[in-house]
């Protein structure tokens, strides 16, 4: 089984559920609330494709929290503008496997 396989096979046992939702553990700042253009920047206007939840950085929280939204756990402090990091049009599973793997350096760009 591969790092990323081993990685959601236990976020189910992962994961911290209230009466409220989900419940990440940690505070942030909310996002970027722009749509993502076609050739975006690090601004707070724009933000970076896969920077879900406006970190500043691209890591494994953000693949977490796609995957969370992706079973309707309603994540804090997550934009959805900078989701779709494959541009299919819905954000899914895949999206959150391919933050996964840029955060562990296996792709080092997004399919859009």
């Amino acid at each position: 089984m591969g790092l990323i396989s081993k990685f959601f096979s236990g976020m189910r046992n992962s994961l911290k559920i209230s009466d409220n939702g989900f419940e990440p553990g940690f505070e942030g700042t909310p996002g970027p609330t722009n749509p993502v253009t076609e050739t975006p920047t690090p601004t707070p206007e724009s933000g970076v494709p896969g920077d879900v939840n406006g970190s500043g950085t691209i890591d494994i929280v953000d693949a977490l929290l796609i995957a969370q939204y992706y079973v309707d756990l309603d994540p804090a402090n997550f934009n959805t503008a900078l989701a779709d990091v494959n541009c299919s049009g819905v954000i899914d599973i895949i999206d959150a496997l391919l933050v996964a793997q840029y955060y562990v350096e296996l792709i080092t760009t997004f399919p859009c």
